[in-house]
C-alpha cells in the first residue's frame, strides 16, 4: 500500500472542529467506545475515511409526515 493511498490520521482537535464540538466531547465518545478510533499507546487518532463513514451512518433522516 502506498503512503498516498492511506487514509489520513486526524487528531481529537481536528475531529472536534469538523463536527463543531469540544475535544472533551470527542474524548468522552472515545472512552465510551462510541466513535471509531486508533490508539497508539496514549495517542488517539482517527482515520479520516472511517470517520466519514461513521458520520454518514450516524445521520438521522427524518421521515416525511
Amino acid at each position: 500500500m502506498k503512503l498516498d493511498s492511506r487514509p489520513r490520521l486526524m487528531t481529537c482537535q481536528e475531529i472536534a472542529e469538523m463536527v463543531s464540538v469540544t475535544p472533551q466531547i470527542i474524548y468522552k465518545l472515545v472512552k465510551k467506545k462510541q466513535i471509531p478510533h486508533v490508539r497508539l499507546g496514549k495517542i488517539i487518532r482517527f482515520k479520516s475515511d472511517v470517520i466519514e463513514r461513521w458520520l454518514e451512518s450516524s445521520t438521522v433522516h427524518e421521515q416525511p409526515s
